[in-house]
């Protein structure tokens, strides 16, 4: 693999089915490293948040090569790294009881930690998991992988342990518009902010909505990176992310992010929490220090081939 690609559903809400009494689809997607697609190397995958089951929704996703520089990932169910860039170190937790699933898994990257960038992680199985990333105060991130359609898996204590996409983003980074949202001022509805790059502002609109603008950028010159790092604590003590999921769409020039929990058999609600975000150009995308172009794999509503899910 020559880099590595992270996805972002780019529509709000839910879908109407041809059943309008039915349901509305909510779309998660995943970004398989080894896609299943007669030999080609990447693909994106949606699935329905309710049931697992395939689906289709808009998306958005960035290409980032190693080659110029980004440090990244893609990680096996077992948590070794199968490509990347960059002296990752990806450990896989034990759960807390022996028969449980094991879909937490640390990463540390060294000479970079969370107060210099943000991690940014899309699962990567071809199945119908939500990734996660929970930043720690020892500089590293616990990235949480789990079912789209079960709020606890078997338990609150377990994971699916399956494939996921990483790539770090620093303040750094030459053309940021970006940060990490540890919440929101209850006087302005401002965003509250770990770290941040480039200029823009987001405010809390209601709960679980958040309008981000951009001067000069719109949802039409470029997309957004979003990654839940709302934390959860775990019964034998362990971080990880909780079982929240972002996308965006548009509101007249703005973006309007949204944030919503998993419920078992039942639409996700929309809910506060903590994420990082960073817009990506389609005209002039961010590069690494030493300058170097960020590839777009592309963005909207894509015409997908969606490989059959595999368990």
């Amino acid at each position: 693999s020559d880099g590595v690609m992270i996805a972002t559903i780019a529509e709000n809400g839910g879908r109407l089915r041809d059943d309008a009494a039915a349901a509305p689809i909510y779309g998660t997607v995943e970004a398989p490293y080894d896609s299943g697609f007669g030999g080609v190397g990447y693909g994106l995958a949606i699935a329905e948040a309710i049931d697992g089951s395939e689906s289709t929704t808009s998306v958005a996703a960035a290409f980032f090569p190693y080659t110029d520089g980004w440090i990244g990932g893609s990680v096996s169910d077992a948590g070794q790294i199968v490509a990347g860039n960059g002296a990752a170190t990806v450990t896989q937790l034990m759960p807390p009881a022996p028969s449980m699933q094991n879909g937490v898994f640390n990463v540390a990257i060294d000479g970079v930690t969370p107060e210099s960038g943000m991690l940014f992680v899309v699962g990567a199985s071809n199945e119908n998991n939500l990734a996660g990333a929970a930043v720690l105060s020892d500089g590293t991130w616990n990235v949480a992988v789990r079912d789209n359609n079960n709020v606890d898996f078997n338990g609150v204590d377990e994971f699916e342990a399956d494939d996921f996409n990483f790539v770090f983003v620093g303040t750094d980074t030459q053309g940021l518009i970006g940060g990490q949202v540890t919440g929101f001022d209850a006087a302005d509805a401002s965003a509250e902010l770990a770290l941040s790059g480039g200029d823009f502002d987001l405010t809390r609109v209601a709960e679980g909505q958040y309008r981000l603008t951009i001067d000069g950028e719109t949802p039409e010159s470029g997309m957004l990176l979003l990654t839940n790092n709302t934390p959860t604590t775990l019964s034998d003590g362990t971080v990880a992310a909780s079982n929240q999921y972002l996308t965006y769409g548009m509101e007249n020039d703005d973006f309007l992010i949204e944030m919503r929990q998993l419920v078992d058999g039942a639409e996700p609600t929309l809910v506060d929490g903590q994420f990082s975000f960073a817009f990506v150009s389609y005209s002039n995308p961010m590069q690494v220090p030493e300058p170097s172009a960020l590839g777009l794999f592309g963005a909207g509503a894509l015409a997908l081939l969606i490989a059959r899910r595999r368990r």
